[in-house]
This record gives structure tokens, C-alpha cells and sequence, in this order.
């Protein structure tokens, strides 16, 4: 299996954090100043991630996000892949908003990325990665922009061919319109087809265009139908695994049995005589055999017949991994006041040691690709989280160089999974040995267990708390397998932390004396981005702990986290919260026997997100069975839209609370299906009642920090129904 990329050299405000990691810590020298440096660059990336919100500025480019064409809607380029999250629409309501379009006027197509061959047709550069929760909030002010920037030149264009000047028109419903004679007007379709050229040479307004303030609109912050219904319930929708062209045939490429192991030598096998082959790739140098086949299922099976033989790689297995979980203190990434000598002052101390194993990400959607390899180009069909990285990809892959174009399709689920997707160099490399479009599409079995997985982690905490119920102290020691293979080895040497896997690690509360150490290991198995990161092992370790720390000083849990809160900063905008949730879960209402109510919180993207969980136990067995969410996302978008985001990551929270583990034996996964890897169902998922609290006039971002208090508050819950602390994912009562 091909997995070379080439290396993302986009610039972010997180690339330069870790930047400076490793100049300061370069330049500063020593121990004393590389703690510093380490710390202060956590801080910022912690701080980052606390306080993100969209701008309200940005570069206006027209041309770059929209097509006018002579007829139909007016085509909106989008920079994200649509994977259910409801992106496209909700990018479309920001266009439509400021262009004054209904909503029948506005198409939405995602954005192709081309390597090679000159010029980009659309370059977002940055824009276009699908990941961390932040479409929205970058999109915010460069769409936002250009779309007035498209109305006032259409405004001026439209007015001139009407004979009247700026200031005698509106945009209405996709027209420029008089204010006087309603009956005067010219559709931005025509306006466009009359002037024949890009917006670039057209006029532009002499100063930069007004945006509509909240106050007056009327698509951002309202429910509308999402624009990939009809397609989608029509059956029309082209997901990754749907894609196909005349002449396709279909590629079956192994896999290693151990995790880094490779491929010594290979042969053909009996797999050159089944009926259907077409092409047998085997070459050790790049550890890549394969067979191409005219159906899938064929291709499949001549796989399985081919003589391969594999040499190296892992031999990890569970007992290794939380060694290596255990190995190094790690490094200081946050410390306030003196925490060593508030545990050595008199008080008793309350230690715990909390577990989450490694998961996959059980997309409905298993890992492919489509690729048409021709003398002049390549164009790929992918599901894919970031298709700028895959276009890179799948030119280092080819023997010769030529200009790739990737379409990315509809995702049936990423999660962090199809960031990167082998599956697409895999399917371009045989396609060019065949001759034909070939696709590749992994087997439910293949993605399961060759991951990457979410990260497995160690959280050892200790803490004090007064007779009063003031949290004195908190040392807590968070290990975590590394999270993603952007950053290099050097630079996570040198940082001692992977600044991936910060997310919710450091509590928001007002804690004087607070030590975090943060620790990344390399453990044998493919791990990797994950909804949410390190949010829901982080979350589930600290915020089950603030719960014990508050039944230790007999306080209500809730009660207790608005007493450790500051009143001020992201921090403070946890009470509206717990205050709403005590009063739309029943907090207050006494719970029967058997039950319990737990509450967690967490901070993410710049969303703020406490969560209550009502469930029962019976038999020990444990049902969920309502949950509740409050949630401060700055400007919401789509209400609709955001609620099923909360929605669908407590859902994947539960099912990792209560189900999902993967574990390893001599160097591989021993899950491969949903029969031994169960996930929620249907008949398991409970109401969930989410309110938004959105303040501000500027959207945070919406699709992953809802899962973060879920399983701790689950746990909490748990614990007030039986009495027993659960400190390991999925949680199991059966156990003594």
C-alpha cells in the first residue's frame, strides 16, 4: 500500500506556533529556556483554540467562490467537502445572504484541486482542508466579502445597461432592480451575459461594499432545507465509493500484516488464471502489490491469491502499549502557581488514573478513490477531507509527471479519517499500469483494521479541594499517542508535545496551583486525527475527575464547577450555560433509584459546550436516556444544521462511551467488522434536546467540540446511579 505525500507547506496561524517552537528552542538553549518556550507555545495553541471566531474581514474575490451563468442558479464554489456536516449549505446561506438570492438561486459544487501543469483553477490555498472544525469560521469574512464585492459590481454593471446609476438600484431576488419602477429590472444572469468577461476587469465600487449586519438578515441564523437533500434522497449523490466511468475497472491492493511491515517479494500466484484479472502489480521497492480486475469482487479475490511475503514491523500488542503510555513525565505545557508545594502541605489528596483505548473511526463510507490516468492528465474521484493533499499525492505516485485533478465527492463519514486517502494514488498508479479508469475501494474489513486509529491515552491526576469546595490544586499528567503524522518527528521531539493533542486537556476553571504535563509517544500503531482529537480522552479524564473532586467535598457537581469557574473570559461563558442546563435537564429533581444525572463540560474551536446525561442501570446494563446539551457557538448559521452537529457528535460519544474498542495483537488490529466492533444503534440512541446560546456576531466552529463532554458526563451519571467510578472506556459494570 502506497502512502508517500508530499509535504503541506500552507501557512497557518498553527504552523507558525510550531514554528516558533522549534526556532525558540533553538535559539534560546538549555533546559530552563526550552520549558518556557514549550510552555508559551502550548499556552498560544490552547488559547487558540478557546477563543476562535470567524472574521468578518476578508480578502474579496469574485471570481474565485462564484459562476454567473447565462441561466439557473448562481453556481457558489465551495473550498470544504460536503460529509454530512451540512457545510455546503450553510456556506451557501452566507452567499446568499449578502448576494440577496432565495434560496432556489444558489448551487453549491465543490471546488476541484489541481497539481501541476500550471496555474490553479481555484485557489483557496488554506481554506481548502476540511478538518478542526473551522470551515465556517474562515469562510466567514473572505465569502461574505466577495459575495458583496459580486453584488455591488452587478449592482453598477446592472445599472449602466439599464440606463440608470448606483444609486437608483437594489439586488432583489437575483436581480438588479429600480428602487422607483418595480418593473425595471435585469437578472444578474443577463447582466453577466451582456458584459461577457470576468469580474476582475469589471468596475468596482470606489470603496469596499458595506456587509448586511445581523440585525437585518434574513438567511444567515434561520432554518433552510439543505442543499444536498434532493440529491441525496433522490439517490443521485456521487460518494466516493459511487464513482465511476465508461470502461472503469477495479483495483484490490494489499495490505501488511503487521503494521510497518514490508513487502520482501511477491508473486503472481494462481491469481494471473482467474477469470476476470487483468493486470498483477507487484514491486517490494515500494511495498505496492495489487490486481486489477474487471469487477470488484473479482479483484478482491485474486488478491487473496497472489504469493506475497512480508518482512518487519510491529509487534505491539495492548500490554506494550500502555507501557509505552507509562514510559516519560512529559513536558510542562501549562503551570500556574506552585503546585508541589500545595501537595505538600496538609489535606488529603485524591488520585486517579483514567483510560480511553485506541477506536476506529466507523464510517459507513470505507476508504476510495477513482482515477483516470491519461498521456496528458489525471483526474481522481476521491472522498476526501483534503483533495489539495491528494492531487500532491497522487503525482508522486506516477511514473511520469503530468497535471492531477482531484474531484472531491460526498464523504459517507470522515471523522478525521479521510484527511489523507491512500486509496487515491493506489487507484492512479494502476491506472496507469492498465491503461483504464481503475477504482479502488477498501473492504469494510481493510479500513477497520488498518486505521489510523484514535489514539489510546493515560491520564494520571491528582488534586486537593477544601472543606469549602475550592479546588487547591490539580498535577495531572495526560499521555496521549501521537495524533497526526503533519507535524515531523523533530518537531515533536523538540516540542516534547504533539500540539494536536492539546484539545482539552487544560481545564477552563480558576485552579491556583495547576501543573499539566503533556506526553506523545510513538506506540507501534497507525493512530491519527479523530473527531475531536484528543477532546472526548482528554474531557472524559478531567472532567470525571472535577466530578470526583466535588463529591469528595460532598458539593453538588454542578454547583461545584460554577464555584471553580471565573466569572470572566471563555471560562465565564460556562455559567449561562450550567445555569440553563440545571433548569432544562431537572437537575434539582430528585433521581430514582438506579438512576442519576452527571454533568461535563469543554471548550473547542471556540464553542463552549456543557452537557448533562440522565441514565439508568439495570442488571449492569446502562441506558441512556435523554441528553442534554447547551451549547455557545458565537453566530449560528443554521439552527437546524447546528443542532444536528451536537446531535451527531453526542451520538459518537455515547457509542465510544459504551462500545467501541480496538486492541492489538502482534502488531495488528483484532477488530474488522461491525460484529466485533458494535457501535451504537439505533434502538440505544436517546432523545437529545440541544439549546443554543450564541453570542456574538461571528460563528465558531460546530462539528466536534459536541463530543466532548459526552462521556464523562455519562460516567458521572453512572456513578451517582451505582456508586461506582468508572475510569475506562467503553465503561463495563460487569466487571468487579
Amino acid at each position: 500500500m502506497t502512502t508517500a505525500s508530499a509535504p503541506d507547506r500552507r501557512v497557518t496561524r498553527r504552523k507558525v506556533i510550531v514554528g516558533m517552537a522549534a526556532s525558540g528552542a533553538l535559539l534560546v538553549g538549555g533546559f530552563i529556556g526550552t520549558k518556557y518556550v514549550r510552555r508559551r507555545i502550548a499556552g498560544k495553541l490552547v488559547e487558540d483554540d478557546w477563543s476562535l471566531r470567524g472574521s468578518q474581514t476578508g480578502a474579496a474575490k469574485p471570481d474565485l467562490w462564484f459562476e454567473v451563468p447565462p441561466a439557473g442558479p448562481i453556481v457558489l464554489y465551495s473550498p470544504n467537502v460536503e460529509m454530512g456536516q451540512g457545510i455546503h449549505t450553510a456556506l451557501a446561506q452566507l452567499a446568499a445572504e449578502e448576494l440577496e438570492l432565495r434560496w432556489d438561486q444558489i448551487q453549491v459544487r465543490a471546488t476541484p484541486s489541481v497539481h501541476g501543469g500550471g496555474q490553479k483553477p481555484r485557489g483557496f490555498g488554506s481554506l481548502s482542508r476540511t478538518a478542526g472544525s473551522r470551515s465556517i469560521a474562515t469562510a466567514f469574512g473572505p465569502l461574505r466579502s466577495s459575495a458583496a464585492m459580486l453584488r455591488e459590481i452587478l449592482l453598477i454593471e446592472g445599472a449602466r445597461q439599464l440606463g440608470l446609476t448606483r444609486t437608483d438600484v437594489i439586488a432583489r431576488e437575483g436581480a438588479v432592480a429600480s428602487k422607483s419602477l418595480p418593473s425595471v429590472h435585469i437578472s444578474f444572469n443577463d447582466v453577466v451575459a451582456a458584459r461577457n468577461a470576468t469580474f476582475s476587469s469589471w468596475d468596482r465600487p470606489p470603496t469596499k461594499p458595506i456587509l448586511k449586519q445581523p440585525t437585518a438578515f434574513t438567511v444567515i441564523g434561520h432554518p433552510f432545507r439543505r442543499v444536498d437533500a434532493d440529491s441525496k434522497v433522490r439517490g443521485a449523490a456521487v460518494y466516493g465509493y459511487d464513482a465511476t466511468l465508461p470502461g472503469t475497472v477495479y483495483g484490490s491492493v494489499a495490505h501488511p500484516p503487521r503494521y510497518g511491515a514490508r513487502l520482501a517479494s511477491g508473486t503472481a500466484g494462481t491469481a494471473a488464471q482467474m477469470p476476470g484479472v487483468l493486470k498483477i502489480v507487484i514491486d517490494p521497492k515500494s511495498d505496492f502489490a495489487a490486481v486489477v480486475a474487471a469487477t470488484r469482487t473479482r479483484a478482491h479475490a485474486a488478491l487473496d491469491a497472489l504469493q506475497l511475503s512480508w518482512e518487519g514491523g510491529s509487534t505491539t500488542n495492548d500490554a506494550e502499549i500502555e507501557e509505552q503510555l507509562r514510559r516519560a513525565d512529559g513536558t510542562v505545557v501549562h503551570e500556574t502557581g506552585n503546585v508541589d508545594d500545595v501537595f505538600r502541605s496538609a489535606g488529603r489528596t485524591v488520585r486517579a488514573e483514567y483510560r480511553t483505548p485506541a477506536a476506529a473511526h466507523a464510517h459507513l463510507e470505507p476508504i476510495a478513490a477513482l482515477a483516470d490516468v491519461r498521456d496528458d492528465a489525471v483526474e481522481v474521484w476521491a472522498a476526501t477531507q483534503q483533495p489539495d493533499a491528494v492531487a500532491k499525492q497522487v503525482s508522486n505516485a506516477l511514473r511520469k509527471r503530468r497535471p492531477v485533478t482531484v474531484h472531491p465527492t460526498y464523504l459517507g463519514g470522515g471523522f478525521g479519517r479521510k484527511f489523507l486517502v491512500s486509496s487515491a494514488a493506489d487507484a492512479a498508479r494502476l491506472s496507469e499500469a492498465v491503461g483504464k479508469p481503475v477504482h479502488v475501494g477498501w473492504t469494510r474489513e481493510q479500513d477497520m483494521r488498518h486505521g489510523p486509529f484514535r489514539p489510546p491515552s493515560l491520564t494520571m491526576i491528582a488534586g486537593m479541594v477544601s472543606a469549602g469546595g475550592r479546588i487547591l490544586g490539580i498535577d495531572q499528567h495526560s499521555h496521549l499517542a501521537r495524533t497526526t503524522p503533519i507535524v515531523p518527528e523533530t518537531l515533536l521531539d523538540m516540542l516534547g508535545f504533539d500540539p494536536t493533542g492539546l484539545n482539552g486537556q487544560v481545564l477552563p476553571y480558576g485552579i491556583e496551583h495547576y501543573r499539566v504535563r503533556s506526553h506523545v509517544g510513538d506506540i507501534g500503531i497507525p493512530t491519527g486525527i479523530w473527531r475531536g482529537v484528543g477532546l472526548l480522552p482528554n474531557v472524559f479524564a478531567v472532567e470525571s475527575f472535577i466530578d470526583e473532586l466535588a463529591h469528595h467535598a460532598g458539593q453538588d457537581p454542578l454547583q461545584f464547577r460554577l464555584n471553580n469557574l471565573p466569572k470572566s473570559g471563555v471560562p465565564g461563558k460556562f455559567r449561562p450555560l450550567l445555569e440553563t442546563l440545571r433548569q432544562r435537564s431537572g437537575w434539582d429533581e430528585q433521581t430514582k433509584a438506579g438512576a442519576g444525572r452527571g454533568v461535563a463540560l469543554s471548550v473547542m474551536a471556540g464553542t463552549c459546550v456543557a452537557t448533562v446525561v440522565h441514565a439508568k442501570v439495570i442488571d449492569r446494563r446502562i441506558t441512556v436516556e435523554q441528553v442534554y446539551v447547551c451549547a455557545d457557538p458565537g453566530l449560528v448559521i443554521n439552527p437546524d444544521g447546528a443542532r444536528l452537529q451536537i446531535a451527531g457528535a453526542v451520538m459518537m460519544g455515547l457509542s465510544s462511551a459504551l462500545f467501541e474498542k480496538v486492541t492489538f495483537r502482534n502488531g495488528m488490529a483484532e477488530q474488522s467488522n461491525f460484529d466485533d466492533y458494535p457501535i451504537l444503534s439505533a434502538a440505544d440512541a436517546p432523545p437529545v434536546d440541544v439549546h443554543l446560546m450564541g453570542t456574538g456576531d461571528v460563528p465558531a466552529g460546530l462539528g466536534e467540540p459536541g463530543i466532548g463532554p459526552v462521556a464523562a458526563a455519562l460516567g458521572n451519571a453512572v456513578f451517582v446511579a451505582t456508586g461506582r467510578r468508572l475510569r475506562a472506556l467503553p465503561f463495563d459494570l460487569s466487571a468487579e
